[in-house]
């Protein structure tokens, strides 16, 4: 996963910490609450806002809280309850913010009812949070712009956040992920986060009409994990292929299309599928959109079935499969076969470690967890000791799911084991 500066990215509608096209709802609340290590007046005032919104309703919507004292960029968000009500909280706290409604250009409207008939056959919960937003300012569902509802929150995020100095960008190929099935049937798949240190959030989802889900996510922290799994044992997580080749995937404006934005999509997968069949089926039925960067997904469920999914030169959907064993993806796309993966000195590791370990030696989660941190873009890696200065690896994620586990390490705080269960 890469970054780029916050302005040049939000001008595309991308980044994945304020990806514009389908950015929802949830993202005002996480400007609100975000911003705790970097502007703590202004995320006590908008957490008060959120605070305000659930008084007036009568229930909470969202519970926000820290994932751990010695933790400073990250917080702990449960979003529960019915969609629609989601969608009204969001909207209120929208106004209590002075955020403007996000309403479809005329150019735009047609392509825009497309895409909500998109929603309403396979997501319709979303439907009803958009539309909650929607009624909040008294509006009409088909007058927001349920493509790039992102400019909603831009000006916020950049309040709250501010800038992302281009020092701080990426220039290398970032993330990875493993799945491991082990001869005893218990399905493991670590993943690192490699980005910029900001403010994150470790997300309980439990919204009605859709699969309990636990994921972490950045900037839409709601609606757009970044890895997550499902309570029927689904993972899903990205990966950025930086080839440019694979250019034609991308569409820097508009989508041409009724499409889902890249990260949208990870949500409706968790949300709404039970297993890799499913998830396959849904990337094969609905077209994504990508902005500034493409990415290839690597999804996972409790029999062992793993997949990575990714889009060719021709723009044509691959879908790398494998029953059990190992699966490794990083940044380089399947499609272009182990000569090429084995150039980039993580694959090359993981390939080894697990050729001398077995996979009965990293399916649990502390072993996968050690086998990801010798992978990791961090000057503190033991294998790569000239790595200096670097800290790009932000957490390391595994989840065992057989028994539904999620432990995630930040390295904000030395690595230490926060545990989720559903």
């Amino acid at each position: 996963m890469r970054i780029s500066a916050i302005g040049a990215c939000e001008a595309n509608h991308a980044t994945h910490s304020a990806r514009g096209a389908v950015i929802t709802s949830l993202a005002l609340t996480i400007v609100a609450i975000a911003s705790c290590a970097t502007a703590k007046t202004k995320a006590q005032n908008i957490e008060s806002v959120v605070a305000s919104v659930s008084e007036r309703l009568g229930r909470q919507p969202f519970v926000i809280g820290p994932v751990s004292g010695e933790l400073q960029k990250f917080r702990m968000l449960t979003a529960k309850g019915a969609s629609r009500d989601l969608g009204r909280a969001i909207g209120m706290m929208g106004l209590a913010v002075g955020a403007p409604f996000p309403e479809v250009l005329a150019r735009h409207r047609e392509n825009n009812a497309a895409t909500i008939a998109l929603y309403r056959e396979i997501y319709p919960a979303y439907v009803e949070r958009v539309t909650g937003i929607a009624e909040a300012y008294g509006r009409k569902l088909e007058d927001l712009d349920v493509v790039s509802i992102g400019r909603y929150v831009t000006r916020i995020w950049e309040d709250t956040y501010g800038m992302v100095n281009p020092a701080e960008e990426i220039p290398f190929p970032s993330c990875a992920g493993i799945g491991v099935q082990s001869p005893d049937g218990r399905t493991v798949v670590g993943r690192n986060l490699d980005n910029i240190n900001r403010t994150y959030f470790l997300v309980r989802s439990e919204v009605e009409g859709c699969y309990k889900s636990m994921s972490a996510s950045l900037a839409a922290f709601h609606e757009y994990p970044l890895d997550g799994m499902n309570e029927k044992g689904l993972f899903i997580g990205e990966m950025t292929i930086v080839d440019s080749t694979y250019g034609a995937n991308l569409w820097n404006n508009y989508p041409q299309r009724p499409s889902l934005y890249w990260l949208h999509m990870m949500r409706v997968v968790l949300d709404t599928c039970a297993n890799v069949e499913q998830a396959i089926a849904l990337f094969k039925r609905v077209p994504v959109w990508f902005t500034d960067e493409l990415v290839h997904f690597f999804v996972a469920d409790a029999s062992g079935d793993f997949a990575v999914i990714e889009w060719g030169k021709d723009r044509q959907l691959s879908v790398a499969r494998q029953k059990g064993g190992v699966l490794v993806s990083m940044n380089t796309a399947l499609m272009e076969g182990r000569e090429s993966l084995m150039k980039d000195w993580r694959y090359r590791y993981a390939d080894k470690y697990i050729a001398e370990h077995g996979a009965e030696g990293i399916a649990i989660h502390a072993s996968m967890a050690e086998l990801m941190k010798r992978i990791s873009i961090r000057e503190d890696n033991p294998v790569a000791p000239d790595i200096i200065g670097t800290r790009v690896t932000v957490w390391t994620s595994t989840y065992d799911l057989f028994d539904r586990t999620m432990v995630i390490r930040y390295w904000e705080d030395r690595y230490k084991e926060h545990r989720l269960t559903f």
